[in-house]
This record gives structure tokens, C-alpha cells and sequence, in this order.
């Protein structure tokens, strides 16, 4: 709405601001008799234009008169600068030379790699700058860069900073806090930086150690440049251990070279003053050769006790002989240095605060970026004795932790409130996680590893119990530790049977969040236990080969599931005899059910329908009602895909109407052959028929399950490829999308669910004829799937050919991309085919 000013009375307050302004700064007051002399006439159109706008809506309106500006200012697009926005440079000393050698590169480029050794002073300088330059940049925004949920939180705290400053910043027309879906904040904060005139900022990326190489099979890297704006202006300053990151200038951070600025940091740390007079000091500060980190550890120690420097460094050197002798393959020298400092605090607090002492050595058994209470208190009476008085309740947690930060080896939590509701954490410098692992544990203690899997395992037990998206992938990263500790032999070796246990836990929540590679190792690994324990035939062996298979298929890998069903059916026809020549036991026939399923996603559809036949009539004397009906729903989807309608539509009818008597219209397998029966009715056409058995569904699982769940979203999902199928390409779009904003939130950009919605969409938009959307949907899947399918799985076939055939009138035309079904309906020729073409069944032929 216009000059946002009230009228003659605003220009006279702003003048009599201007003359105060002008005892300190030039100042001049062209603009304000501008304003002095429109304002007035503004005002009185404001009051005019009320009246006649009552029956349309305003839009905006305009100044007729152009302003002359020079240019678009920074101020345009300043965002206030808080001191709590960076870390504080605590005792900056030594680096002057780099802060101008950085404002130099920085003028000349824009993008610098700060480059150094952990603990080396990268973050201290790259703060120091923040600081003393602000005022030459319009914004200035940190962003923690350790990984990618770290980067994705700092880019909201930004957000939101400039929605604060700037409250026409939205995203989808809505404000910072309506906003789930972490990537879209990405999208929109690069976006107001690339602005033209927004040139002036500053964008700190810390920590960015684990960057994604050529050679680097490390599965928490990234590449970070999908997180830099897309235009080249403003300035960039990336803090990495990495010296490999091609992306700008490159400054080496080095050790101080002065003893003098190795005793400010000491006196600075410990609170004693008078240290550059004393020889002692002077010669701890060059024992510690320039690492500010050690010299910072050394300090806070001395802030503790009331040793002088030269009992402090008689320790330190006995201790540092004695690292020597105990790691003598640790890598360099500075380590040494590191690692000797910490070992010398944790000898002063492990008697004083011996709980403190507990919770340190037992971080190594974790991840090192987030241990939190509830964490810990899972099942708290379970370990010894210390560590039940350590989860007693979170004020003991927390005092442990305390002493840990005030020696400098932890950090607490200071990032937004998270999603999960479970309370704040602390975090560890890699270097400290080393240290606690190669040194505090040099001697590997069994039982602390099994307090770490034991919390890990039932935690996650319990967030899959609750559905708790959130609070698992927080879990993620020390299930993650935890499975590398299992599967490379430092888990427990007392009790092998719960290890495996919580291995095939860690592996299920794998598969809830379609971590399919690692889901697939964990099956593998307790496969292989319990044939080692138990034999091959054990029921314990038997489930994990099941689980394995069920992961195979979902990785697209389907001759290894095959193959591993093939074994399990040849187990259990020996374990599980048929007690006559014309039956099978009952175990033998699920597996055969789950075979048929696989041969059916092989396209194997002959070999899926011997398959089920055999298994029913073989079967008959033994099967239970609920085996029988799951038999009876492969072999109608299968008629389905033979374009058998009739056939399909009363085979799952008859499903259908067994289950509802049996369990109701709101039982999972109900509502599932529900949807595959209006499948079948989509295929004659009854559209209406098929869309009150979606709604129904939907209702059904809204009902029982929430929104938010999986299920439910599956149903929203299937209910916009229902409206695709029918061509009502509004209702699909915004099912679709309803569907894939909530799993975004819930899941997770990348996770199969949410991937299959994105590839719908890519569909619908295809048809709408929106083709560069829908090009960018189908690349968005592919990218997704290529990252955790195998490379020939049908999903990547089909949005790789989406990406090319995006215009294709009919969804018929891409499918044909990958060959049709087959038209042999004979039994006889079904046998002899399977005769021939699988001649080790020939006995159950």
C-alpha cells in the first residue's frame, strides 16, 4: 500500500530525527521533503479509495512517482545481526593476518575453503571474521554443515531470521512456521538470497568434514553444493578437515606460531592472569606447539584445580609417555598431543566425578553427534549400578554432563526445539569420539557395548511401536553405530542370541525408513548367526532368510529372493514331511504363497499360477481359511494382469467377502482386498464403483490410523492414481500432492513411499501436458531410487523412461516399455513349460 507513512505529522517527526542523526553521520533531508510534500495528498486518496473498494479486492497500488534510488541498497535486504547468531570467537589471537588475507580472497571470488586439522582454530577464525566484518554485509548467516539434517535445521533458523526481518518472505504463500518440509526452506532461503541486488551476504558453512569424493564410500557424505546458492554473488566461507573440496580460494588454518598467543589462550581458558611472566606457563604453551584446542583443554583443567602449570606439565608429559607406549599406530603427533590433554582431565574428574567418568567412556559406544536422557533411560534398571543412579532422573543426567562441558570434551544442544518431543542433547568433536574410542577404550568392554545396543534397540523398538518417524531417524545415526559394532565383532559376546535379536530389530526400522542396503546386511548377518548357532533348519534361521528375501524384493533384487524362498521351501519340505503322498505341511505352503508373489513381480506369470495351484491343492487337507484367501489373492491379481477380469473380479470378491465377515471392514487385510478389487474394477471401467471402494479405504485407515500414517498416506496416494486413471487430472494433482507433503514431513524426501508420489505426480503433470514438471518430478524419482535400488529394479526403469516419454498420452504406453503379459492360459502347457524351464521341481510336478 504505498510510502508506508501517516500523513505532514510523520515527515516533520523524521526531520527532527534526521537533524539529530546529523551531529554524528552526514546526513541530508531530500528525501524527507519529498515525502513532506506527497504525503499529505496520499493520505487524503487512502480516505478517498476506501469507500469505492468494498466490492472488489485490492491487489496492490502504486507511487506514480518514481523515487530515485541509487541502485538497489543492501538494506533492501538486511537482516539484524544478534551476537547469539555465530559461536563467539572466544580469545581470538594470533590470526590478523588471516582475517585479511580472507577479506582479500573473499573480494576477489567470494568462496573460501578454510582448511585445517580438527581442533586446529577453523571455527574460531571464521567467527572472528563474522564479527568484525558484519557491517559490510547486508546478512550474515551460520549454518551448521556437519550433515545434512544439521544443514537443513540451519538453513529454518535462517528462514526464519529473515521472515522476521522481512515478513513478505513466504514459501507456497505460507509463513516460516506452516511450513514441514525442510527442502522447500532450502529452496526458498537460495532463492531470496539469488534476489537481483541481494549481492551483500555472508554464508558461513561450519563444519563440513565429511564431503562427498570420487573415492569416499562414507554413507553420511554429501555434496555440499546442492546447498550453495545458485548464482554466484555474496560471500562463502566453508570450514572443513577435507583440503579435496573444489569450490573456491583455499587458506590453510595453521598452528600459532607465537608463545604469546599460546598463553593468552591459556590464561584466557583458565582464568589465571600473570601467565606471560611465568617460565612455566611459557613452557606448557610450547609443549602444546600452537593447537589451540589442547591449549584450551589444558586451561579449562586448570580452571578446575589448583595445580600450578609445572605440576600440570609433569602430568601431561607422564601421561603423553604413556599414550605412546599404549597407541603407538596413533597417526600424528598433534593427536598425541590431543589426546594426552584429555586423558589428564579424565584422570582429575574420574574419582571426584565418577559418574561423569561412566558417561564418557560409554560415548564411545554410541554416535558421537546426539545423546539425549530418554536416550539413556530407556529401560534404565537394566545395567549396572552406576548407570541406573546415572538415568535416576534427567537432573543427574544432567550434572554428569556438565562437568563434561566445563572440561571442554562436550557441548550441549542449543539448536531450535526438536520435532520429537524427547529433550535437547549433547554433542562431540570427532577428535574427543576418537580419543574415547582408541584410548579411554583401548580395552574393548563387552558389557558397555551391550548398554549402548540395548538402549539403541528398544528405543527404536518402542519409536516404530509409536510410529514416531521423528524420534527414529534421530535413532538412525547410532543404530548405524551400533550395527557397524555388531557386524564388524565389538558387540556383546556373552549372549549371542540377543545381539542377533537386536540386529533383526535395528534391521526392521531399516526398512521402515527404506535404508533397504543396510536392512539387507542386518538380515544377512543374523542369517548367517543363526545357521552358524542353530542349523540351517531352525525356525530363528528360517525367518531372517524370509526377512532377507522380503528386502531383496524391495531392492528389485528378485532372483535372490527367488532363490532364497527356493532354499527355505527345500528346508522345510524335509523339516516338514507331508503326512500323505497328496498334502503339504502348511509352513511349505505360506513360502510357497510368498514364492508365487516374487514370480508374479518377475513377470513370471505362468510359473506364479502352477505355483498357487499346486500349493491349493496340495494344500487343501492342512490349509487354514486365512493362508487359503492369500493364495486365492495372488492368483486373482494374477488374473488381473492376464486381463482374466471376470475371473479376477470373483476370485477377490469371494476374498473380499470372507474377510469381512471374518474381521470387519476396518482390518488391514480387508481394506487390502478391497483396493485390489476396485483395481479390477478401474480395468472394466466402473469408475464410480471403484472410487466409492477408495473412499472407503481412506475413511477406513483415517479412522484407525491417523493421518500421518503410512497406510493412510499409501491410501491418499492410490486414491490420486485412481483420479489419473480416470482422467481427472485436478483430483489427482491435489491428492497427490496432499500425500507427498505429509510424507515429505513424516519420511523424508528420499524414502521409497515418498518417491513413489513424486513419480505419480510426474505422471499427472505429463498428462496435463505441464512437461517441464514433469520432467523435473521423473528425474526427482529416479535420482531418488538410483540411490537405493538396484539399477535394473522396475522403478527406476519406469521413471527413466518417464523422463523421456513425459508426453506419452497414456499410461499403457510407458508400461509397454518393459514388455507384455503373457497370453498362455493352458494348464497343460503351463506344466510342460515348467518342466522344462525348472526341471528341480520335478518331483512336486
Amino acid at each position: 500500500m504505498g510510502t508506508p507513512h501517516l500523513g505532514v505529522s510523520s515527515a516533520e517527526i523524521g526531520e527532527n530525527l534526521v537533524k539529530v542523526a546529523s551531529v554524528f553521520i552526514p546526513a541530508n533531508s531530500k528525501l524527507l521533503e519529498h515525502l513532506r510534500r506527497d504525503s499529505e495528498f496520499l493520505r487524503e486518496q487512502l480516505l478517498q479509495y476506501g469507500p469505492i473498494s468494498t466490492d472488489f479486492e485490492t491487489v496492490y497500488f502504486y507511487e506514480a512517482y518514481a523515487t530515485k534510488v541509487g541502485g538497489v541498497s543492501r538494506l533492501s535486504f538486511a537482516i539484524r545481526f544478534g551476537v547469539h547468531e555465530i559461536p563467539e570467537a572466544r580469545c581470538f589471537v594470533g590470526r590478523k593476518k588471516d582475517l585479511v588475507r580472507m577479506r582479500e580472497l573473499l573480494q576477489a571470488e567470494g568462496r573460501l575453503i578454510l582448511t585445517g586439522l580438527g581442533g586446529i582454530g577453523k571455527t574460531t577464525l571464521a567467527a572472528a571474521y563474522a564479527s568484525k566484518y558484519k557491517d559490510t554485509y547486508s546478512a550474515v548467516f551460520w549454518l551448521n554443515a556437519k550433515d545434512t539434517d544439521s544443514l537443513k535445521q540451519s538453513f529454518l533458523s535462517a528462514a526464519k531470521r529473515i521472515a522476521r526481518d522481512h515478513p513478505a518472505f513466504q514459501i507456497d504463500s505460507k509463513s516460516i512456521m506452516e511450513i514441514d518440509n525442510l527442502d522447500k526452506v532450502v529452496d526458498a532461503v537460495k532463492s531470496w538470497l539469488d534476489k537481483p541486488g541481494n549481492t551483500k551476504w555472508l554464508l558461513i558453512y561450519d563444519s563440513h568434514d565429511t564431503p562427498k569424493l570420487p573415492d569416499s564410500n562414507n554413507p553420511e557424505a554429501f555434496d555440499i553444493k546442492s546447498f550453495l546458492p545458485d548464482i554466484n554473488k555474496g560471500a562463502i566461507i566453508i570450514t572443513t578437515t577435507v583440503s579435496r573440496i573444489e569450490i573456491g580460494h583455499h587458506l590453510s588454518v595453521d598452528k600459532l606460531t607465537k608463545v604469546k598467543h599460546s598463553l593468552a589462550i591459556l590464561s584466557h581458558a583458565s582464568g589465571r592472569q600473570n601467565l606471560a611472566t611465568d617460565p612455566d606457563a611459557e613452557a606448557l604453551a610450547l609443549e602444546f606447539d600452537g593447537l589451540p584446542l589442547a591449549l584450551a583443554t589444558a586451561g579449562a583443567y586448570l580452571h578446575e584445580v589448583t595445580i600450578s602449570c609445572a605440576q600440570y606439565l609433569l602430568m601431561y608429559r607422564k601421561f603423553y609417555v604413556r599414550l605412546q607406549q599404549l597407541t603407538p599406530n596413533l597417526p600424528s603427533r598433534p593427536d598425541r598431543k590431543l589426546y594426552s590433554t584429555w586423558d589428564l582431565s579424565f584422570a582429575h574428574f574420574r574419582t571426584q566425578k565418577p559418574d561423569s567418568a561412566n558417561l564418557l567412556r560409554l560415548w564411545a559406544y554410541f554416535d558421537n553427534q546426539d545423546i539425549w536422557f530418554e536416550l539413556l533411560e530407556e529401560c534404565k534398571g537394566y545395567g549396572p549400578e552406576w548407570f541406573s543412579k546415572l538415568t535416576e532422573d534427567e537432573l543427574s543426567f544432567h550434572d554428569a554432563a556438565r562437568v563434561l562441558c566445563n572440561y571442554g570434551l562436550i557441548k550441549a544442544d542449543l539448536s531450535p526445539e526438536r520435532e520429537d518431543t524427547e529433550s535437547k542433547g549433547y554433542s562431540m568433536h570427532n577428535c574427543v569420539h576418537s580419543w574415547t574410542i582408541h584410548v579411554l577404550n583401548q580395552e574393548w568392554d563387552f558389557s558397555l557395548s551391550k548398554i549402548a545396543l540395548y538402549r539403541v534397540a528398544l528405543h527404536c523398538a518402542r519409536a516404530r511401536k509409536e510410529t514416531n518417524f521423528s524420534l527414529q531417524r534421530r535413532l538412525l545415526q547410532h543404530a548405524n553405530r551400533c550395527t557397524d559394532l555388531v557386524l564388524n565383532g565389538w558387540g556383546p559376546r556373552d549372549d549371542h542370541e540377543f545381539t542377533i535379536f537386536i540386529i533383526v530389530i535395528l534391521g526392521e526400522m531399516y526398512m521402515d525408513h527404506e535404508n533397504l542396503h543396510d536392512a539387507e546386511r542386518s538380515f544377512y548377518w543374523a542369517m548367517e548367526m543363526y545357521k552358524t548357532l542353530h542349523g540351517e533348519d531352525d525356525e530363528r534361521t528360517l525367518q531372517a532368510m524370509q526377512s532377507l528375501s522380503n528386502v531383496c524384493k524391495r531392492l528389485g533384487k528378485l532372483d535372490e529372493a527367488s532363490s532364497l524362498l527356493w532354499d527355505i521351501l527345500r528346508v522345510k519340505s524335509k523339516k516338514f514331511p507331508a503326512k500323505h503322498e497328496s498334502t503339504m505341511h502348511e509352513s511349505t505352503i505360506e513360502t510357497r504363497g510368498h514364492f508365487a508373489s516374487v514370480l508374479m513381480a518377475q513377470g513370471k506369470l505362468i510359473e506364479t499360477e502352477i505355483t498357487c495351484y499346486i500349493a491349493l491343492v496340495y494344500g487343501k487337507p492342512v490349509i487354514n481359511s486365512d493362508l487359503e484367501l492369500y493364495l486365492l489373492t495372488i492368483l486373482g491379481c494374477l488374473r488381473e494382469k492376464q486381463g482374466r477380469l471376470d475371473e479376477a473380479e470373483d476370485l477377490l470378491q469371494r476374498v473380499l467377502d470372507e474377510l469381512l465377515k471374518k474381521y470387519g471392514d476396518e482390518d488391514f487385510s480387508t481394506l487390502g482386498a478391497m483396493h485390489n478389487l476396485a483395481n479390477v474394477y478401474v480395468r472394466e471401467g466402473r469408475f464410480a464403483d471403484a472410487e466409492k471402494k477408495y473412499k472407503r479405504i481412506l475413511r477406513a485407515r483415517e479412522k484407525t490410523q491417523g493421518m500421518k500414517h503410512n497406510d493412510t498416506l499409501d491410501a491418499v496416494n492410490k486414491l490420486g492414481v485412481f483420479y489419473l486413471q480416470w482422467k481427472k487430472l485436478d483430483e489427482a494433482e491435489a491428492k497427490l500432492l496432499q500425500a507427498l507433503k505429509v510424507r515429505e514431513e513424516v519420511m523424508g524426501a528420499k524414502h521409497l513411499s515418498t518417491l513413489k508420489t513424486v513419480s505419480d505426480l510426474g505422471e499427472v503433470y505429463a498428462k496435463q501436458r505441464k512437461f517441464p514438471k514433469a520432467e523435473e518430478h521423473y528425474q526427482r524419482a529416479l535420482d531418488g531410487y538410483e540411490s537405493v535400488l538396484e539399477p535394473d529394479h522396475a522403478a527406476n526403469t519406469y521413471n527413466l523412461d518417464g523422463v523421456s516419454l513425459a508426453d506419452a498420452s497414456t499410461k499403457e504406453e510407458i508400461i509397454a516399455c518393459f514388455g507384455k503379459f503373457s497370453e498362455r492360459d493352458s494348464y497343460a502347457y503351463c506344466a510342460l513349460l515348467l518342466l522344462q524351464t525348472l526341471p528341480h521341481i520335478n518331483q512336486v510336478c
